[in-house]
């Protein structure tokens, strides 16, 4: 009983207000995954900068450009003549892959972390709309950002490598990743409360 009291003056939101929390924290999640999409510098390889499909460059004329700016001198003439130069195509054509790769996964990822807001509003204020009471998709969200980054990080192929070093994108992706996890254990804990599997701790 006395642990009952401890958790019930913590516990001060109902099951159905923590369902309308749930929303906003994915939709504050949504927001920084698409703030990292946008973000230019996600890491920097060698002396240059790298976002998901752009390189900086630096010199007299400092810019972005996009890798397929560089795939251009990937011929054979140039492969010929600078035998340094196959290796770097290659990891710039990675690169431009594992770009390429993330922002498709990660929209995919976004779409279903739009279920998610519109699955805990309708439950928080009992709109009962059907179509948005399946809970696999709060499960899954997290796991697809994760495999987002994972699949990026392998196709990369750079990242235990001493001269490769993480960007403001990459770990605000990582942040926002890690974080989705708690929003969907979240969810999963005060969903249960509400189908009744255990009993909710009143405020006295």
């Amino acid at each position: 009983m006395e642990n009952q009291r401890r958790i019930s003056k913590i516990c001060t939101l109902q099951p159905h207000q923590h369902m309308k929390l749930n929303a906003l924290a994915n939709l504050i999640l949504m927001i920084l995954f698409v703030i990292c999409l946008s973000i230019k510098h996600w890491f920097s390889y060698g002396k240059s900068d790298f976002s998901l499909r752009e390189i900086y460059m630096g010199g007299e004329n400092k810019s972005w450009r996009v890798y397929g700016d560089f795939k251009n001198m990937c011929n054979q003439k140039n492969l010929n003549k600078y035998p340094d130069l196959r290796e770097d195509c290659l990891q710039i054509t990675n690169f431009e892959l594992a770009g390429i790769m993330y922002i498709c996964l990660t929209v995919f990822a976004l779409l279903l972390q739009g279920y998610c807001i519109v699955s805990s509003a309708s439950i928080g204020w009992n709109t009962g709309m059907g179509l948005f009471q399946f809970d696999f998709p709060h499960i899954l969200t997290p796991i697809a950002f994760a495999f987002s980054m994972i699949v990026w990080i392998m196709l990369i192929s750079v990242a235990f490598l001493n001269d490769f070093g993480t960007g403001p994108g990459m770990w605000l992706a990582n942040l926002a990743t890690s974080l989705e996890f708690g929003v969907a254990v979240h969810y999963v804990i005060f969903k249960g409360y509400m189908d009744g599997k255990y009993s909710y701790p009143l405020v006295s």
